[in-house]
C-alpha cells in the first residue's frame, strides 16, 4: 500500500470512529420538500411579537401547526412528514415547553467585552469578505448593528466562548437509511488557546497563533482505540483548520490535507468545516446575512437525564431527539444569519448555512444547511445546558452540547451524545493542563504512553 492510500485508510477509519465526536399531515414526497427562501424566515415569530407560548404547553404531531412560527425552519420540516427522518406520533416526541430561564454570561467575559468591544473592527479584503482586527477578548461586537449586521453575528459564534480547556466523553451513533446503528465513544477535549476569558488564566496561553485546539480519541470500539484526531483552528480567518491524526499501528502523527473542507467522513454526517463552533470555516471567503431576531423554541437546559445517552430517542423516526424527561424546550430570542460562500470558497458543499444564535449567550442552538442546489439538506439540533466554570459561575459552553446531524440527502443521521460530566479547567486530567504538548501534532504522541 502507498503512503498516501494508507494515510487516508486511517483518515477513514478515523472519520468512522468519531462520528462520534467533537443539526403537517402530508404524504411523504422525494427529498428536496424545501428549498431555501428568505420569505420562509420572514414568517418566523419576531422577538418583538407579543404571541407566545404558555409553560407547560405540549407540542405534538398533533397540533403543531398551531405553533409553527415559533419552529426553526428544519423542525417544520421533521414534523411535516416530508422526509426520513420526522417526528413520530409516540408520546418519546413531545415538545414539553417550559417557561423561559435567563443565563447569564461569565463576568470575566462580560468584564473582556467591555473593556475591549470597542476597539474590534471589520476589514474588508480581496476575497469579498471581510476579516477582524484588533480584537482580544470577549464578545467581538456585542449589540451588533447595521451595517454588516450578519457578519458581525459571523463573527461572534466564530469566536466562541470557552474555558482554557475543558474534557468530556462522547457516545455517538450513527444510523443508516435501513436504520442499522453503530456505536462509539470518544475522548473529547477544547482547549481555548488565545483570548481567553477566564479566571486567574492570561489571554493567550501556549500557541500563538492559533484559536483552538480541539481533540478526539477514540475509545471504543476496541479495534480503533487510541485512534485521535486534533484540529487546530488559526486566529486567522484567512487560514483554515489543520488537521492530524495519530494511527495507533504507526506509533505517530500524520498531518492531512487541508483541501477537502467539504469532504463527508465515512460513517458520519459532518463534514470538516462543521468542526469547532459549528462556524470554523475559512471566514474570509463567507458572507452573512442578517434574516431577523426572532423568538423560537429550544433547549438549553438540559435535565440531568439530558446529559445522558438514555435521554435521546436512538431507534426511532428521529434519532437524537430529545425526549420529554430530557429538559423542557423554552422561547428564545436568537438572531438568525444566512452564511453563504463567496467565489473565492470555490465548488462548496453548502449554498446556505444559516444559524440560529441565542441572544443572550451567543450560542448555536440550530443549524440548517442547503445543498448546492438550495435543497434543504441537512438539519442540525443543538441541545445546550449551563456548565459550573471554576469561579463557581453557571455558563454556557457553546460547544459543550449534546447533539445530532440529521442527513436528508442520504437518509443518514449521527447523534453525538454526552456520556460524562464535563471537566473544565483543574477539574480536567493534569496530563490535559500543559497544552504546548497536549494541544500539539507533535503531543499525539503521548496518546498510547
Amino acid at each position: 500500500m502507498r503512503k498516501t492510500d494508507q494515510v487516508n485508510s486511517y483518515a477513514i477509519v478515523l472519520a468512522a470512529a468519531l462520528a462520534v465526536a467533537a443539526l403537517g399531515g402530508q404524504t411523504s414526497v422525494a427529498f428536496g420538500q424545501v428549498r431555501f427562501d428568505a420569505k420562509s424566515y420572514e414568517a418566523l415569530a419576531p422577538a418583538s411579537s407579543a404571541a407566545t407560548i404558555a409553560p407547560g404547553t405540549k407540542i405534538t404531531l398533533q397540533n403543531w401547526t398551531k405553533y409553527r412560527q415559533f419552529m426553526p425552519i428544519g423542525m417544520q420540516a421533521l414534523f411535516s412528514g416530508n422526509y426520513t427522518w420526522k417526528i413520530g406520533a409516540g408520546p418519546e416526541y413531545t415538545i414539553e415547553v417550559g417557561p423561559t430561564t435567563h443565563i447569564p454570561l461569565s463576568r470575566r467575559y462580560v468584564a473582556d467585552t467591555e473593556k475591549y468591544s470597542g476597539q474590534v473592527r471589520l476589514k474588508k479584503v480581496s476575497t469579498g469578505g471581510y476579516t477582524v482586527e484588533n480584537y482580544v477578548a470577549g464578545v467581538p461586537f456585542p449589540r451588533p448593528t447595521e451595517p454588516e449586521l450578519g457578519i458581525k453575528l459571523m463573527y461572534d459564534v466564530w469566536y466562541p466562548y470557552s474555558p482554557f480547556v475543558f474534557e468530556m466523553l462522547f457516545l455517538s451513533t450513527t444510523v443508516d437509511r435501513f436504520s442499522n446503528t453503530s456505536d462509539s465513544k470518544s475522548d473529547t477535549v477544547v482547549w481555548r488557546l488565545n483570548h481567553i476569558s477566564d479566571e486567574g488564566k492570561p489571554l493567550s496561553m501556549y500557541s500563538s497563533g492559533y484559536l483552538e485546539g480541539d481533540r478526539f480519541e477514540t475509545l471504543e470500539p476496541q479495534q480503533l482505540k487510541y485512534t485521535t484526531q486534533l484540529s487546530l483552528q488559526p486566529d486567522d480567518p484567512a487560514k483554515v483548520q489543520e488537521m492530524y491524526i495519530f494511527a495507533p499501528s504507526m506509533r505517530r502523527p500524520l498531518r492531512l490535507s487541508t483541501s477537502g473542507r467539504c469532504a463527508a467522513m465515512t460513517g458520519s454526517d459532518f463534514v470538516q468545516d462543521d468542526n469547532g463552533s459549528g462556524f470554523f470555516f475559512q471566514a474570509i471567503n463567507f458572507t452573512a446575512k442578517f434574516l431577523g431576531l426572532r423568538r423560537q423554541l429550544a433547549i438549553v437546559h438540559l435535565n440531568p437525564i439530558g446529559l445522558t445517552p438514555q435521554g435521546y430517542v436512538i431507534k426511532g423516526s428521529l434519532p437524537g431527539w430529545p425526549k420529554p424527561e430530557s429538559g423542557t424546550w423554552e422561547l428564545r430570542d436568537v438572531y438568525v444569519i444566512d452564511v453563504t460562500p463567496l467565489p473565492a470558497a470555490g465548488d462548496y458543499c453548502y449554498s446556505h448555512k444559516v444559524g440560529y444564535i441565542d441572544k443572550e449567550t451567543y450560542a448555536l442552538t440550530w443549524i440548517e444547511m442547503y445543498g448546492p442546489d438550495s435543497q434543504l439538506q441537512k438539519v442540525w439540533p443543538i441541545y445546550q445546558t449551563p456548565r459550573r466554570i471554576g469561579t463557581g459561575e453557571e455558563v454556557l459552553i457553546p460547544e459543550a452540547n449534546s447533539t445530532t446531524m440529521l442527513n436528508f440527502k442520504d437518509n443518514h443521521a449521527t447523534a453525538a451524545m454526552q456520556a460524562s460530566p464535563v471537566r473544565v479547567d483543574e477539574e480536567a486530567p493534569g496530563d490535559l493542563q500543559n497544552a504546548a504538548v497536549a494541544a500539539s501534532a507533535s503531543g499525539l504522541g503521548q496518546i498510547m504512553k
